[in-house]
């Protein structure tokens, strides 16, 4: 069984990866402008962001995972060991 959630969640994984893939892509780019150190400066900025929101990403994932496999044992009459108070 999958949450409501876990689609969702890897959607945004997806979506964030994509973006950091186009950071990377932009500093390969040669670039001709003065205000070269602003551009690359402003690229690191997101990506560290896009990094960061990757780890809340899985985080949420992992948290949908473990929802859905406490609600499957609990529906079957197995006991919920995973920590989290219901």
């Amino acid at each position: 069984m999958e949450s409501d959630i876990a689609p969702h969640v890897r959607r945004a994984l997806a979506a964030v990866e994509e973006a950091r893939d186009l950071v990377r892509q932009a500093r390969r780019v040669e670039w001709r402008s003065p205000t070269v150190a602003r551009y690359l400066a402003a690229l690191d900025d997101v990506d560290t962001r896009l990094r960061r929101s990757v780890h809340d990403v899985e985080h949420a994932l992992g948290a949908a995972v473990a929802a859905d496999d406490a609600t499957t044992r609990a529906r079957s009459g197995g006991s919920c060991a995973t920590g989290f108070l219901l």
